[in-house]
């Protein structure tokens, strides 16, 4: 009895492959059908002749998903069976959403197995000559009104095209056209864009004269180019006997675009950055390895060593690359990060490949180029995305980096200026002033028996008071200790004292706030070299000079009551130069308000 039950249970489980398909019924508002469950099938090792195929309909078994096989050089024959109920002849046509099949053909047989119509096609037959002058392979079918027929389609791949999967879609003729037309138009939005993103890679190349944006066009163009080989366009386009209408041209087109994908990831992550050593040389082997391929590939064509050597290589990079994207992510990377916005519609898409009629739902649309299309656009253009960040983030981090140099060169003349007038403001002092000093003792003395010296010690003494005045100038004495107020109140005494034309006053409010030494002798530079211009040029009877410290920066100016300066003036001397390279160096403000009642000079000086 147990055996009974596990022979029905059997017979059950059978059932569904012993079982025919059902009949596809083409309704008034039939416009277009994958096929998926509405057909069966049947291998062979040696072609049949159309008529004794009528005799081995029973031994074809139904298959529930979208066909699909190896690269076998098999012949393999799709069955179904349409039904038209109209009352008008029912124009269809049979669409194959693959390329590279040495032959495809439709045969229509009646109920009683009379062949009625018979149209073929194949990837070397050129588009002029096809049923139907489209890229890949449509053929027309004609089902007469009331009637049923069964249409056979014949298939035959050879190992090198690499297609595993029949993706056949049944239009009505009018849908036909319209599909076709959509289609074509996505085919070329893709490949204007891709053709965007190659000239735009080009343009950053040139622009940059860094290769990585190079690496990125040739990529683009790679992929470009399989797409055109496998979508048959390059036939299309009347390529047909040359050597890019074959599927060698596409299979080294792969291998280019992921040895093209490798150098230009490689740079475009900066592994160097975050990886190790040994990964870092891993990556760079698979890819050159891949690359080598390539080009064995070109030489000596489509051969089982290199075919073998390809796959090895491109697993081993595929596990170098996404240890570097997994590490790099880890690692929060820039260019980790565009990798993998770019690539997860891929990956979906590929995983969704590998699991559809097994852990997931079978979707045939999706083995189609207008569904693909778009995966790939997106990663094209994210990666185009994340080249005008990395240029962008390249040009901050060189525009950084000038301004570093810039700052150091201008810290490095201006301590070399600070020094030089520290030396000059001492040999002033020591020597010089040594010098006059003792003159002027020497004629004190001799005055006493000679009146007549006195004016002699007048000019010594207006010598060494100028003397003092210009190594003040040159270096306060004592600034580190002093700070910038007082030493700027000993600035404004001795400006007093040198000169009668203006009277000098200095207008300090808040609590001092010292400087950096640095940031603080730069500062009095600037202030001194504003009242050494407004004493000389403004003509006036009044300068103030104001420090205010608030609580982020010290403000001070120098105001005067003078004839003003005029625009061309602002821009000359170079007193002027140098006080807005030492602004500059500070990053503070300096502005210069001027009329015909006089001057103020402004500057912001932030306390770091």
């Amino acid at each position: 009895m147990r055996w009974l039950h596990i022979f029905w249970l059997l017979v059950i489980g059978a059932e569904p492959l012993l079982a025919s398909p059902p009949t596809l019924q083409l309704s008034s508002d039939f416009r277009r059908s994958v096929l998926v469950g509405y057909l069966s099938r049947f291998d062979t090792t040696a072609p049949l002749p159309p008529a004794q195929l009528a005799t081995l309909w029973p031994r074809f078994r139904p298959v529930a998903a979208v066909v699909g096989y190896g690269d076998d050089s098999r012949h393999h024959y799709l069955m179904l069976t349409v039904y038209n109920p109209t009352a008008a002849p029912r124009r269809l046509v049979m669409g194959l959403e693959q390329f590279f099949f040495d032959t495809i053909a439709v045969y229509t047989y009646t109920p009683a197995g009379v062949l009625e119509l018979a149209s073929q096609s194949g990837w070397r037959v050129p588009v002029r000559h096809r049923p139907l002058p489209y890229p890949l392979h449509n053929l027309p079918v004609v089902i007469p009104p009331h009637a049923t027929r069964r249409l056979m389609v014949h298939t035959k791949v050879n190992v090198h095209q690499r297609v595993s999967k029949a993706l056949l879609t049944l239009y009505d003729e009018g849908e036909f056209g319209v599909a076709m037309t959509r289609e074509l138009l996505i085919q070329g939005g893709l490949y204007g864009c891709l053709l965007l993103a190659i000239l735009f890679g080009l343009l950053l190349a040139v622009y940059t004269r860094h290769w990585l944006y190079g690496l990125y066009s040739l990529y683009v163009a790679a992929q470009a180019a399989y797409a055109l080989n496998i979508n048959g366009l390059f036939d299309y386009l009347h390529f047909q006997n040359g050597w890019v209408g074959t599927p060698l041209f596409g299979y080294t087109m792969v291998l280019a675009s992921i040895a093209l994908q490798g150098h230009f990831y490689l740079r475009f992550l900066r592994i160097a950055n975050f990886a190790g050593l040994w990964l870092r040389r891993y990556a760079q082997l698979t890819v050159w390895a891949l690359t080598g391929l390539v080009v064995a590939g070109l030489l000596l064509g489509d051969g089982w060593p290199i075919r073998q050597g390809a796959n090895l290589a491109t697993q081993a990079y595929l596990l170098g690359m996404f240890a570097c994207l997994g590490l790099g992510v880890w690692r929060r990377q820039a260019g980790a990060i565009w990798m993998l916005a770019a690539l997860t519609p891929v990956l979906l898409l590929l995983t969704y490949y590998l699991l559809s009629g097994w852990l997931l739902p079978l979707y045939m649309p999706a083995f189609t180029m207008p569904f693909v299309s778009p995966v790939l656009l997106v990663e094209v253009l994210v990666l185009g995305a994340g080249l005008a960040y990395r240029f962008n983030e390249d040009r901050r981090q060189a525009l950084l980096r000038l301004n570093e140099v810039e700052q150091e060169t201008t810290r490095r003349i201006m301590q070399a200026q600070e020094d030089e007038r520290q030396q000059l403001a001492a040999n002033l002092h020591d020597d010089l002033g040594g010098t006059l000093s003792a003159l002027r003792g020497e004629l004190s003395r001799t005055n006493e028996t000679n009146p007549e010296l006195a004016p002699a010690i007048r000019l010594t003494e207006r010598a060494v008071d100028d003397l003092r005045l210009i190594s003040h100038h040159l270096m306060p004495t004592a600034f580190a200790q002093k700070g910038l107020r007082q030493v700027l109140e000993e600035a404004v005494d001795l400006a007093n004292r040198a000169q009668t034309e203006a009277t000098v006053r200095l207008v300090g409010h808040g609590q001092e706030h010292r400087l950096p030494p640095d940031r603080e002798i730069n500062t009095y530079r600037i202030v001194r070299e504003l009242l050494a211009n407004a004493l000389k040029h403004a003509q006036a009877g009044q300068i103030t000079l104001q420090l205010i410290y608030y609580d982020t920066f010290l403000y001070a100016s120098v105001e005067d009551d003078g004839k003003g300066i005029g625009e061309p003036t602002r821009s000359q001397g170079i007193g002027l130069k140098t006080t807005r390279l030492r602004a500059d160096y500070l990053h503070a403000t300096l502005i210069t308000e001027s009329g015909p009642m006089g001057t103020l000079v402004s500057l912001e000086v932030p306390y770091a």
